[in-house]
């Protein structure tokens, strides 16, 4: 197993997307170097004594971490936009590991689900996940009385797009931002705290930090420990979407533009307007997605 990306904060190596698609804090990919795991890399040590991973001397361009580094922000905008993975240069090594191993996948008879054009992430990975979470969609989507079928087939769009360089499960606090996207839903820290301000969702109204006027000050490292819970991500992501259909609700019924709701929820709240258009993000969930979630509900 060989390192295909490296997720870099503040300059620094943090985490790493191998080349079976197996996601990497620091830590674990210092154990797994010292196991024997990981090829073409070893461990050094700072000043200070603290370990991170190094290329091994002698080796080609391709098998230097730096040339294959990206940072965390740029990872962010790549999950909304596959073709940046497609396009640029940091990508390169990961572009070509990740298709031959998305090629092995195929020739084993695997689905592979297609993200802006591109064969991106099994099926298998999608529906075992997305299936865990089928209760907690239904009771979000009654509580919040939204569609559950859509609730699941925007869950979908966003563990398809994002599973793959999801290195938050062990963030660090320096990983922790407003714009971080957190959780099976991809909640943003900041459309967290927008949804409980507004009184739509709170994940511990005892606890004061998570208070309505408190919420504004509450350090996004804090309010992350609750928004990664899967209840509390998709509670959240259930009334982010109740929140956009009241926001438009003086302009245009959203309920009867599940293509809208789909476009919106990654995008933010939007501007309400008489003739809104989907994208082409917004059809693929409801045309192919949605009929996946229900597919799942059946199993």
């Amino acid at each position: 197993m060989r390192i295909a990306l490296a997720i870099a904060l503040r300059g620094k190596n943090v985490a790493f997307v191998t080349d079976t698609l197996k996601k990497l804090s620091l830590k674990k990919a210092i154990v797994y170097t010292e196991k024997g795991r990981l090829e073409l890399v070893h461990i050094a040590r700072t000043k200070l004594g603290g370990k991170y991973l190094r290329s091994n001397p002698n080796g080609s361009a391709d098998d230097n971490l730096d040339a294959f580094s990206v940072s965390l922000p740029k990872l962010h905008r790549a999950k909304d936009d596959i073709g940046i993975v497609f396009g640029e240069e940091e990508f390169r090594l990961f572009r070509k590991l990740h298709r031959a191993y998305i090629r092995s996948l195929q020739e084993r008879g695997d689905v592979i689900m297609t993200v802006d054009g591109h064969l991106w992430t099994p099926r298998k990975w999608v529906v075992d996940e997305v299936s865990r979470h089928v209760d907690i969609v239904r009771k979000a989507a009654r509580e919040f009385q939204i569609d559950p079928n859509l609730l699941g087939a925007i869950i979908i769009d966003e563990y398809v797009r994002y599973n793959i360089f999801d290195v938050l499960g062990d963030a660090p606090g320096a990983f922790i931002g407003g714009d971080t996207s957190v959780g099976i839903a991809q909640v943003t820290l900041r459309t967290a705290k927008d949804v409980i301000r507004n009184g739509y969702y709170n994940p511990n109204p005892d606890d004061p930090k998570l208070s309505p006027v408190a919420i504004r000050r509450t350090p996004d490292a804090y309010l992350y420990r609750y928004v990664r819970e899967p209840k509390h991500n998709i509670y959240l992501a259930a009334g982010r979407i109740r929140q956009m259909i009241d926001h438009w609700s003086p302009v245009k019924d959203l309920r009867r533009s599940p293509d809208i709701i789909a476009t919106l929820y990654s995008k933010g709240l939007g501007e309400p307007k008489g003739n809104p258009q989907s994208s082409d993000r917004g059809t693929q969930i409801v045309d192919e997605f949605y009929p996946l979630f229900l597919d799942i509900l059946k199993q």
